[in-house]
């Protein structure tokens, strides 16, 4: 079986499962949209909780050898 039919095999089965294939998708859309907002709130936290620390007077970072 080469690519050409392969990718008609692929393309006919999606059309065939057009709900399935719509859930899936939108399954994985989901998921790497949560995983982007969980890594930007973490970020965010960090980066304000080193403003605060930075505003008491404290060095963050790594200390220079």
């Amino acid at each position: 079986m080469n690519w050409l039919q392969t990718v008609r095999m692929a393309f006919k089965s999606i059309m065939n499962n057009k709900v399935r294939s719509i859930l899936t998708m939108l399954g994985i859309i989901i998921g790497v949209a949560s995983v982007i907002a969980i890594v930007a709130y973490i970020q965010g936290g960090t980066k304000l909780q080193r403003l605060q620390y930075e505003a008491m007077g404290v060095k963050i970072g790594r200390a220079h050898v």
